[in-house]
């Protein structure tokens, strides 16, 4: 049962801070940063802010083609449902031990050196299990979406959302 828990905390640690990196906007400012160059900043931006008002049904894209709106619906969709399996998945492990934290944060760690292996490959796999259309194959010569989210962009955000999911596994594991 520990082991079920242990994963029970991983998915509800790593959905948590997934659900926080889509939802706060903040973040994917830093990461745009590091990924654009200069011209592409205020367009990602505004783009960004569109998507976060969409999230709560405030915006409807209407920058973006009907494949990428399509896309993004089917996003926010998995976004909502990730922040509340995170949610029942905390109260399962709410009375969780040091030793659940602990096989959570090795689990954790375990999952982001296979996916830094292949970030490519891990990416696209994960893509062709949520997704079940192909709305998600954008091109980047002809949707601002994937210009403005590049495949480097999920990396960074992957790599945050991993060492987030580790921190807080190990200070759990602390406690």
């Amino acid at each position: 049962m520990n082991f079920l828990k242990s994963i029970a905390l991983s998915i509800s640690t790593l959905s948590f801070w997934t659900f926080c990196l889509f939802i706060f906007s903040p973040l994917h400012w830093l990461i745009f940063k590091l990924v654009h160059a200069n011209d592409l900043i205020k367009t990602a931006y505004n783009l960004d802010w569109s998507v976060f008002k969409f999230f709560f049904g405030l915006s409807n894209l209407s920058q973006l083609t009907t494949l990428e709106v399509d896309h993004m619906q089917d996003v926010r969709t998995i976004v909502w449902l990730l922040g509340l399996l995170s949610a029942g998945l905390i109260w399962f492990v709410k009375n969780q031990t040091r030793q659940i934290a602990t096989y959570s944060a090795w689990l954790i760690a375990v999952v982001g050196l296979v996916s830094a292996t292949s970030f490519t490959a891990s990416f696209t796999t994960l893509h062709k299990i949520v997704f079940t259309n192909d709305s998600w194959l954008l091109d980047p010569s002809q949707h601002l979406l994937i210009q403005v989210y590049p495949e480097n962009f999920f990396a960074w955000s992957w790599l945050i959302i991993l060492l987030l999911s580790l921190i807080s596994a190990l200070a759990l594991s602390r406690r």
